[in-house]
């Protein structure tokens, strides 16, 4: 094996680890932290900024050549952070059902809808750097990692989500980003957003509540990519 073949390898598992690590802040940090310092409240996002700024920093001494892999880390972060939020965090828990969130217009959704939405995003990036490969290889290291940090009643509805609306992401952007990238992102995200949605919401609850909620959550991730993405390209800094 070429060592530059090795070397992404190993950049791309280490990346992937480091993603999960952050991701799993809330379950496996928190818990640790809480007992040694009882009373202190502590917020799993210190853990992260930390941990990205450590990261970056470290790929600015090498010269900016590991930035791409730190795409996979916040991808795979996504996916266990949005587990725990869905039954953690929200301004209304419903008994036997999720955590809730508002996302505008007078919609709930379930709490982990904007980390998911970010993930679909973040999906479309790993590609763009890492290619088809890496990106297949990444959706089914998500859906494995779904089905491990899901609460039990929800593995088969967040692992069977999470990879249709990957695949379906996959499916749309891949045709579009030769033309628009900026357009790619934003027709992807809003298909991955609606697979997503409607499957998660069938097998976990038997029905579509907050489906809408769901979609206008995940999209504004989509949103604000196409808007900044659009602003590069205004700039001269990239062609989407």
């Amino acid at each position: 094996m070429p060592a530059w073949q090795r070397n992404e390898r190993i950049n791309f598992w280490a990346a992937a680890i480091i993603g999960v690590s952050i991701g799993s802040s809330p379950v496996i940090y928190v818990p640790i932290v809480e007992s040694l310092l009882p009373g202190v409240v502590w917020w799993p996002g210190v853990w992260l900024v930390c941990t990205c700024v450590a990261l970056i920093a470290l790929d600015l001494r090498k010269g900016g050549r590991l930035m791409k892999y730190l795409v996979v880390s916040a991808y795979l972060a996504c996916i266990p952070l949005a587990n725990w939020l869905i039954s953690n965090v929200g301004t209304t828990c419903v008994p036997n059902g999720p955590c809730l969130v508002p996302v505008g217009f007078g919609l709930l959704a379930p709490s982990g809808v904007f980390v998911i939405g970010l993930a679909l995003v973040l999906r479309d990036f790993v590609q763009r750097h890492l290619g088809r490969d890496w990106t297949i290889t990444a959706i089914l290291a998500g859906a494995t990692l779904s089905a491990f940090m899901a609460p039990p009643a929800l593995v088969l509805a967040s692992t069977a989500s999470f990879l249709l609306s990957e695949l379906a992401d996959m499916g749309v952007y891949t045709p579009l980003r030769e033309r628009r990238l900026a357009l790619a992102v934003l027709a992807s995200g809003l298909v991955g957003a609606i697979v997503d949605s409607a499957v998660f919401l069938l097998l976990a609850f038997g029905n579509l509540a907050y489906l809408e909620g769901l979609i206008v959550g995940k999209l504004w991730a989509s949103l604000a990519a196409f808007g900044l993405l659009i602003a590069l390209r205004r700039r001269g800094e990239i062609d989407a």
